[in-house]
């Protein structure tokens, strides 16, 4: 996500793009001198460092829900934390973590998990006018968003769509789902884990359900290690922020929530299209899906980062293993990331889907 491809560096809006999102990521930047001070809440526990929060948060008994009526009357918010978070002076305040420690203890297909995500987390959509930092059609289209309605649909968008972005940052740049809202007049829900990117979309005024999240990697809420200095590093690159394994300075620990229980929140609807790009953690995350529960029909993914945060993983890895769910793999065009040397992101179309839209490869030109 934003990293600077092959396809881009020819294109002079994008470079400018680009040159925008350099400044706006100061805030990002500035977070290497972190500040994490508790909010008064039930439960609080004073000033939470980052190695006390795990100590703090990896606690919780679980044992007591197996009695089903104690966790049909169980109060969630018992031992509910909150942490403010300063971004820095370009972050327009301080960002508010919430922890429910015992949300942690439920199935990701537990109804009471899937109605506390829908009731306390998710914003849904608003009939106010748009407020982009642009007009629309000023927006550089994304070349995802071109390869599926010229390789899938033809150009014949459907009408009544859903899609999920996950790793939408502000709802404006890079968005591959944008055009399928504002042209086509799709709904969807926004997914992003960056506290001061997701604050930024929502006054966008997007059509569609926002979440302020990290994706699990376990079939149950949990909480993960969120870098925001970037997910991957080495000497030639740095990846946006996303969870990572282990411990790192300057990161956080987040509560994350599993893509099914998400889905379920947003009414377990058709999704037509998935753009999944969370910087290394994609492969982990769909393997938690019910793969035979879920109607998802085009997967757009990142993988050129796979194995890169995540050991013993590889890019290969991931596309075997979505293909072995019934789809088949695209390269999206022009979408070698220079810096890795590998195709950043993939498109999958389901098998079912091939046939009906006679999928056979993108046109000539």
């Amino acid at each position: 996500m934003f990293r600077i491809n092959i396809r881009d560096a020819y294109k002079v809006r994008t470079v400018v793009a680009a040159a925008l999102f350099i400044v706006a990521s100061l805030q990002i930047v500035y977070l290497s001198t972190i500040n994490i001070n508790s909010v008064n809440t039930e439960g609080r526990q004073g000033v939470i460092k980052t190695d006390e929060g795990y100590k703090i948060f990896n606690t919780t008994e679980c044992k007591q829900f197996e009695d089903k009526s104690y966790k049909d009357h169980f109060d969630f918010n018992t031992r509910l934390s909150s942490l403010d978070v300063n971004g820095g002076p370009n972050a327009g305040g301080p960002a508010t973590f919430v922890y429910r420690p015992y949300l942690n203890c439920l199935d990701q297909e537990d109804p009471i998990l899937i109605n506390q995500i829908r009731t306390n987390y998710m914003i849904l959509p608003n009939d106010k006018p748009y407020e982009f930092s642009a007009p629309v059609t000023e927006f550089e289209i994304e070349q995802t968003y071109k390869d599926i309605i010229e390789l899938v649909y033809k150009n014949k968008v459907p009408k009544d769509g859903f899609f999920i972005e996950s790793g939408s940052y502000n709802g404006e740049w890079n968005s591959g789902s944008l055009e399928f809202e504002a042209t086509h007049g799709w709904g969807g829900l926004l997914v992003e884990a960056e506290p001061w990117s997701f604050m930024a979309g929502v006054k966008t005024n997007r059509k569609t359900f926002h979440l302020n999240t990290c994706l699990g990697i376990e079939k149950r809420p949990h909480y993960s290690t969120f870098d925001f200095d970037g997910a991957y590093r080495d000497e030639n690159m740095r990846s946006m922020a996303g969870i990572v394994s282990g411990k790192r300075s300057n990161a956080l620990q987040m509560q994350c929530f599993p893509l099914y229980s998400i889905l379920m929140a947003a009414g377990n609807r058709t999704v037509n299209v998935l753009f999944l790009d969370v910087e290394g953690a994609e492969f982990r995350i769909l393997k938690t899906l019910p793969w035979d529960k879920v109607d998802i029909e085009i997967l757009s993914v990142e993988t050129d980062l796979i194995g890169k945060v995540f050991a013993g993983e590889t890019q290969d890895d991931i596309r075997k293993f979505i293909e072995s769910k019934g789809y088949t793999r695209y390269a999206h065009r022009g979408e070698v990331n220079f810096r890795t040397g590998l195709q950043q992101n993939d498109l999958f179309v389901r098998n079912d889907i091939v046939k009906k839209y006679g999928v056979t490869g993108y046109p000539t030109r």
